[in-house]
Parts: structure tokens; C-alpha cells; sequence
């Protein structure tokens, strides 16, 4: 499961935040409380998902390159001011 023991110690560090705040506030690892931060989360989860696909099949435009391109052709349906 885990390639390298840096992968490990990145996970047993966040078993450890997790243990160390819901001592301190129970309320913390309620299912109320988890939902919300997973459905808060969700949305960046996403987004990284799709920027590791499109890292990972090196595609020549970057998204922010991908980004700027989609801005002119949204402009021309604005009016012009002036």
C-alpha cells in the first residue's frame, strides 16, 4: 500500500493530529462534524483529481494556459463599452 516510508509517516502524522485535536474536542470526530468537512473538501478533492489526470498525461497546454485561452472567447459575448 504505501511505496515509501515518507507515504507512511505522512499518514501516522495525520492519525496523530487527528487524536491529538479530538482529545482535546470530542466534537470533532462526530459524524456531523466529519460530513461537514468532507462535503467542505469535496469540491478541492476534485479539482486535484483532475489536475494529477492532466499532469499525468502531459498534455502540451497547462490549466492556467488552458484557463487564459478560454478568456477571449468568453469576452467577445460582452458589449462593448465606449
Amino acid at each position: 500500500m504505501f511505496r515509501k516510508v515518507d507515504d507512511l509517516g505522512v499518514v501516522l502524522v495525520l492519525v496523530l493530529m487527528v487524536g491529538v485535536v479530538s482529545a482535546f474536542h470530542p466534537q470533532f470526530v462526530e459524524r456531523a462534524s466529519l460530513s461537514n468537512m468532507a462535503m467542505q473538501t469535496a469540491f478541492y478533492g476534485i479539482i486535484a483529481v483532475g489536475m494529477v489526470f492532466l499532469l499525468s498525461r502531459g498534455s502540451s497546454t497547462s490549466p492556467s494556459r488552458a484557463t487564459s485561452l478560454s478568456l477571449p472567447r468568453s469576452r467577445r459575448c460582452w458589449p462593448r463599452s465606449g
